[in-house]
């Protein structure tokens, strides 16, 4: 036997299991509600028009695939930042996608602040938890009731009671994954002013900005929070909102108020890259450079994006009209004013297995669900199925 026989073996992401029982699955008409991505009415994920005419431009004139630099497409960054941060100065790179981001950012405050604790949401999006401790950090969690709002905002300011001064909190810029519910601009101020008497420092998962509403809306989110701190970690996924998800961009970012430190950050994160992956991808980058620097772009990606956003809600409403038609057992309300992609539908984990085995409806097994997936000419269908399997096995 060799070393290898020392592997313990590894269980699979929930996620990318449910993808594969989806793949697996041959049946026409089969529903894939669990990715977080975004789809048309046909199940397709769209290339967005402006991205396709940037990356036509980009062909016609790109002479070489050299490296760009550890730093990637600072001319991107640059251009997302000054989006981002009205007022803040700011330093970053380009990164691998918002996971390769996190990343950066987790190892980084590994180095400079290794005895702070990070304090997620409970729930939260599954990977955050799986990113910060593989950096070594350790991980807490606050409460984050969302599904009914009740005391929202009282349970999550408690359970940080135990928070040190230096501590991370992560904070989901909008469209809060897994339960499409995020604090009112109110709620949100009065969470601030608790995280600042505590002397916290605010890390932003910046993954949907678009989705709950204008872009330039979500960011002013982030820029607001970056006012009020000395220092603030954001990072940004271009993911979704330009739907270029397999071309891996996001950006690591960090505020401060010093020039001198700042310089040291931008060093330390590409020192952080360079022994993670050396250099990141181009393309994807260059071609949203394109779209930020060409007006009739930039106009036609918002449109698109508004486009993207509306049908989401369109689907939220409409589930949620029909769900209550049929008598789904239980409130659904949270579904119909949530935002972005995702939403918790109450049902038990036996409710999420009869939908998958009977209806071909994947789900996570938590209920949450991508809300993109649906199709809106089989809403009815879909809300059926969800309304015989929860009145068969009625979750707690």
């Amino acid at each position: 036997m060799s070393f290898l026989s020392n592997i313990v073996e590894s269980a699979p992401d929930p996620i990318v299991k449910l993808m594969d029982l989806y793949n697996a699955d041959d049946r026409d008409g089969k529903i894939n509600l669990g990715i977080g991505i975004y789809k048309d009415e046909d199940g397709r994920t769209p290339i967005f028009r402006c991205v396709k005419a940037a990356e036509e431009r980009l062909l016609g004139k790109q002479e070489t695939k050299e490296y760009v630099g550890v730093g990637g497409d600072l001319v991107f960054v640059d251009h997302v930042g000054k989006k981002i941060f009205k007022n803040a100065s700011f330093t970053g790179i380009q990164g691998v996608g918002g996971s390769g981001a996190l990343k950066v950012l987790a190892e980084f405050c590994k180095e400079v602040a290794p005895d702070s604790v990070f304090w997620i949401p409970n729930p939260t999006w599954g990977n955050h938890k799986v990113l910060f401790e593989s950096s070594g950090l350790t991980c807490k969690q606050y409460t984050y009731k969302a599904i009914t709002r009740d005391n929202l905002l009282e349970d999550a300011i408690d359970s940080l009671k135990d928070a040190k001064e230096g501590d991370f909190v992560v904070i989901h810029a909008c469209c809060h994954n897994p339960t499409g519910i995020d604090f009112t601009p109110e709620q949100r101020q009065e969470f601030l002013n608790v995280v600042k008497e505590k002397k916290l420092v605010p890390f932003i998962d910046a993954a949907y900005l678009g989705f709950a509403g204008k872009f330039t809306e979500d960011a002013g989110i982030i820029s607001d929070i970056a006012d009020q701190f000395p220092v603030v970690m954001c990072a940004f996924s271009a993911s979704k909102n330009f739907a270029v998800y397999r071309d891996r961009v996001g950006i690591p970012f960090v505020t401060g108020q010093d020039a001198a430190e700042l310089k040291k950050a931008k060093g330390l994160m590409l020192k952080i890259a360079r022994s993670i992956y050396s250099m990141p991808p181009d393309h994807g980058a260059a071609v949203l450079r394109m779209i930020f620097e060409d007006d009739a772009l930039y106009s036609d990606w918002q449109v698109e994006l508004d486009e993207a956003r509306a049908r989401i809600q369109r689907l939220r409403t409409g589930l949620c009209d029909n769900l209550e038609q049929l008598g789904f057992e239980k409130p659904v309300d949270h579904i119909r004013t949530g935002t972005g992609l995702f939403a918790l539908l109450p049902v038990s984990v036996e409710a999420v297995t009869t939908m998958r085995e009977k209806n071909g409806i994947y789900m996570m097994d938590n209920g949450r669900m991508n809300i993109a997936g649906l199709q809106e000419r089989r809403l009815p269908e879909t809300a059926q199925a969800m309304v015989s399997a929860s009145q068969q096995r009625i979750a707690a």
